[in-house]
């Protein structure tokens, strides 16, 4: 009985080393787990010195947030747009970024449980804007300014990943993919490499060791070409060899002030705005 017994505290207690060993691995740097753009390339190009507007240039009374006219005063800034999609019930993409509407207007339902003709009868905030579809979202902006499209995933399931690189596979103007979905980036890596793809982090845990260990793991399995980071955590962690190294890096969600001061070039290439 007592060979047992100890047997298993070894067991235990090898497992807690092996694991100890590999966070500190995979801790003590941030590893090259991304496949680098061509730094000729337009999307580099775009990533790079293009600013982003974070769910179009929008306000709650004439450009609610994912509206065609947020996009429209993003094209007129010269801004690229950051835009989200997610599925209806009956499997049509739309440009939205909550599932649950309530925020947005003022109904609490759930987009996955409503079919686009229902979702369509809804208003933004109070406004005459309604969800667009991301169809009519890319029939509006028709390259006239670089999309940055959020899959709004979760789990293992590609139904949206599938779907939404049907509609942007034929796109003519400059349009790249991030997700907090590892899932999602990952799947676009292994099926549609030809898309620009962004993995979006928040580096949320309370030691640099975590993220770090975090970071590489989530980098490592799904390759993406860029990261997109969230800024206050940003500016604690240090991405400087990675660029280095071909790493492009986005922080978000920032004051679009942030174009005059220009502080955030020591911590990142490129920033997602929000309006004033």
């Amino acid at each position: 009985m007592k060979k047992s017994k100890y047997r298993w505290i070894y067991i235990v207690a090898f497992i807690i080393v092996a694991l100890s060993i590999v966070f500190l691995i995979f801790s003590a740097e941030r590893l090259n787990g991304f496949v680098a753009l061509d730094t000729a390339s337009s999307d580099a190009k775009w990533l790079i010195n293009q600013p982003i507007a974070h769910r179009g240039y929008h306000n709650k009374t004439t450009a609610p947030e994912n509206s065609i006219e947020s996009f429209h005063a993003a094209i007129k800034k010269g801004y690229a747009i950051e835009l989200d999609v997610l599925l209806t019930k009956d499997n049509q993409v739309v440009v939205v970024h909550d599932n649950n509407l309530k925020r947005l207007t003022g109904n609490d339902v759930q987009i996955d449980q409503m079919y686009l003709e229902q979702v369509k009868q809804l208003t933004l905030f109070e406004t005459d804007s309604t969800i667009p579809t991301l169809t009519e979202v890319l029939d509006f902006i028709n390259g006239k300014v670089p999309i940055l499209l959020e899959i709004k995933s979760s789990g293992l399931s590609h139904r949206l990943d599938e779907l939404t690189y049907m509609q942007i596979k034929d796109y003519s103007g400059s349009i790249a993919i991030q997700s907090f979905n590892i899932s999602s980036i990952r799947w676009f890596a292994k099926n549609a490499p030809d898309v620009t793809r962004g993995l979006l982090l928040r580096g949320n845990l309370g030691f640099d060791l975590a993220n770090k260990f975090i970071d590489n793991l989530y980098m490592l399995y799904s390759k993406p070409n860029f990261v997109a980071y969230k800024y206050e955590n940003l500016v604690k962690t240090d991405f400087a060899e990675l660029r280095k190294n071909g790493l492009i890096v986005l922080g978000w969600t920032v004051s679009e002030n942030m174009l005059n001061t220009r502080e955030f070039v020591s911590h990142c290439d490129n920033i997602i705005l929000e309006a004033e």
